[in-house]
């Protein structure tokens, strides 16, 4: 009684998992340290943007503020 021949059948072998996950890793050209170096700076990348988006929305929320605090001194005055 045969089970699992693997030809024409309807559920074939599986490939072991590692290869779907991860099929860059088995070419001659990856590197750990290459590897590390692209996370490293894409890493910086984002922390850098995430630095530059708080300040303008410090820089804008403050203007906003003073805006705010102007009218607010405008009713005031107009009463």
């Amino acid at each position: 009684m045969q089970i699992n021949s693997g030809v024409g059948d309807a559920n074939p072998p599986c490939q072991p998992p590692h290869r779907l996950r991860a099929p860059h890793r088995e070419t001659a050209d990856f590197t750990w340290s290459a590897h590390r170096r692209r996370v490293t700076s894409r890493r910086q990348a984002f922390s850098s943007e995430v630095v530059s988006c708080s300040s303008k929305s410090r820089r804008l929320f403050s203007s906003f503020e003073e805006a705010v605090a102007r009218m607010a001194a405008m009713l005031d005055y107009s009463e």
